[in-house]
């Protein structure tokens, strides 16, 4: 998001109330855009009175002859869009990023100047140098690969029911993921065998011109990160493994995310009566204080740090389940699951919307705990809820760009 800053440095110019404003356009470190007026303004008294104004605004202050607008709070936003309608002129010829500010004043009736229009004309920048550095590459020719594990038919000794809706999962989540530029292959009905089998000869094939890996399992779950083949269970992190550093060099570096649609457990959530607006914003809800951490844990030494920057073979990492351990984890027979549901909606909404992966992965669990509640005749399983569960290693943050028309292919093993 832009915040802009119009920043008034205003000194004396011929004339009794005229004052000159100069300046520059800078991008800071985050991407945020400073612009300093460079045009002549007309008198101190009626800018004085307009930047009076603006300091009496929610999220408008002066600091120093500055000028803020902050865009932390909505309401700001809402405040100070209100005020700068009627001040300043926003166009944005052929949809560029390019804004101009025209600043309207009247001149005083005694002065013999004709009136004039200043403007000052800026551009945005969506990233800087230093941005870069956090972001993970993803201009690389693919996208990368998408693998779906559908386990919806399990075998008599496992005890486990037909997963019914499962196939929805699968026709929405391969969709989904395509249009983010994904190739998919889809799977179904493995054993714990085949699908071992299947993510380690995608590990040994070549991401070199990848952007990221994404693996889907839906299946029945069980507590201690563990999913069922439709012969038993296999624990997440063997079927992870084969993208680790050493056992995959291609994919160093690169984001792996897998997508876990299984219950981890039998407990029930329970849903809770939201406070109120008002309750939180008056203060009752404390934060949390940490405890001191001890100086002997942390080092600033930079002596010690390695000559050659090596990663943890397990970084790059993230796994979003359906649900936190020990809890079950709900599907609609029509449907689909629940997490599934929220997640394709969030992409298809907002994918290529510029928003950070945990800003859409945080969105999923605000609409999974708010927009899902069971109904059950069974009391026990009515007004039940649901949370899903993000576990990051990720070192940078990752965004989602715009690339070619990927592919589908349905396979057996």
């Amino acid at each position: 998001m832009f915040r802009p800053v119009l920043r008034f440095a205003a000194k004396p110019a011929s004339g009794k109330n005229a004052h000159v404003c100069t300046g520059h356009n800078t991008a800071t470190r985050h991407g945020k855009v400073r612009a300093m007026c460079t045009e002549q303004h007309h008198p101190r008294s009626q800018t004085a009175s307009k930047l009076a104004a603006l300091a009496g605004l929610a999220g408008v202050g002066i600091i120093a002859g500055e000028v803020w607008i902050s865009s932390r709070k909505k309401s700001d936003n809402t405040l100070t869009a209100k005020y700068l309608n009627n001040q300043l002129h926003l166009t944005s010829p052929h949809q560029s990023r390019s804004f101009r500010y025209q600043l309207q004043e009247s001149r005083l009736a005694s002065s013999p100047e004709p009136p004039r229009e200043p403007t000052t004309t800026f551009t945005t920048t969506t990233t800087t140098d230093a941005d870069t550095s956090f972001r993970y590459d993803m201009s690389h020719p693919r996208r990368g690969l998408a693998i779906i594990i559908n386990n919806k038919h399990f075998n008599p000794s496992t005890q486990m029911e037909v997963r019914e809706g499962s196939e929805v999962d699968q026709e929405n989540m391969s969709q989904v993921l395509m249009d983010l530029g994904f190739d998919v292959r889809v799977y179904t009905d493995l054993t714990c065998g085949q699908m071992r089998r299947v993510l380690r000869k995608v590990a040994e094939e070549d991401h070199s011109d990848s952007d990221c890996l994404l693996v889907s399992v839906m299946s029945h779950g069980y507590q201690g990160e563990q999913v069922y083949g439709v012969d038993g269970l296999v624990h997440i992190h063997r079927l992870s493994r084969y993208f680790k550093g050493e056992n995959c060099k291609t994919l160093i570096g690169k984001p792996k995310l897998f997508i876990i649609q299984a219950c981890q457990g039998e407990r029930l959530m329970e849903g809770v009566t939201l406070a109120s607006a008002s309750v939180i914003s008056e203060g009752n809800l404390l934060p949390v204080t940490l405890a001191p951490t001890s100086v002997n844990t942390v080092s600033n030494d930079e002596n010690l740090r390695p000559q050659t920057q090596t990663l943890p073979s397990g970084a790059d990492f993230l796994y979003f389940h359906s649900v936190s351990q020990g809890y079950y984890s709900w599907r609609n027979i029509r449907r689909g699951s629940w997490l599934i549901q929220a997640f394709c909606k969030v992409l298809r909404e907002d994918g290529y919307s510029g928003l950070e992966i945990m800003q859409l992965l945080t969105k999923v669990n605000r609409q999974v705990a708010t927009e899902f509640e069971s109904l059950s005749p069974d009391e026990k399983f009515n007004k039940k809820k649901q949370i899903p569960c993000i576990m990051s290693m990720l070192t940078k943050e990752l965004y989602f760009t715009q690339k070619l028309p990927p592919t589908l292919r349905t396979e057996s093993v």
